[in-house]
């Protein structure tokens, strides 16, 4: 994936404004530092998953369904998006993902195809499910527009919190 621009980020507020909480970011002092933290827990899913999931859903052909590896927040993200937009979602999670997770993910209509727990099968599964069923691939990270639906968290941050000496966040999968 290449580099990001606050300007991608931005669009994706915008895409992304109606379908997400705007969370509150709240604040933490010790002896000599501060520490903010935005409250993701509190969007729909309880993750911010569900902001690259809207984004890059957003940005769909009508019509399109999507298809997602993933084993908890991603597939609870991808599957909320699919109903609120109207999308079929097939969501490729393994053997071992924990009950509640699924349970969330069915629950909003995914259907859910159960492989072992590599993630390399399952993201090897969710290409060919892809490319037979004429499904659009939601990655759970590495993808411009869900790095930009991701990175709105951030950019809310930044501007609820004073001026930020140093600036913490996850990376990759997790």
């Amino acid at each position: 994936m290449s580099w990001l621009h606050i300007s991608q980020i931005d669009e994706a507020r915008t895409r992304i404004a109606q379908y997400v909480l705007r969370t509150p970011t709240l604040s933490f002092a010790d002896e000599d530092r501060r520490f903010f933290f935005k409250c993701e827990n509190l969007q729909s899913i309880g993750a911010f998953k569900i902001r690259g999931a809207f984004s890059m859903m957003t940005s769909l052909p009508e019509g399109r369904g999507v298809v997602a590896h993933a084993s908890g927040n991603h597939a609870q993200a991808v599957a909320r998006a699919a109903q609120v937009l109207q999308k079929h979602a097939t969501i490729i999670m393994p053997d071992n993902a924990p009950a509640l997770k699924r349970a969330r993910t069915e629950a909003d209509g995914a259907h859910i195809v159960t492989v072992g727990p590599d993630s390399e099968e399952r993201r090897l599964e969710a290409e060919r499910r892809a490319d037979e069923d004429q499904l659009i691939l939601v990655p759970p990270y590495d993808h411009p527009l869900v790095a930009a639906g991701q990175g709105t968290a951030a950019l809310e941050l930044i501007e609820d919190a004073p001026p930020l000496d140093e600036l913490y966040c996850p990376v990759s999968g997790g």
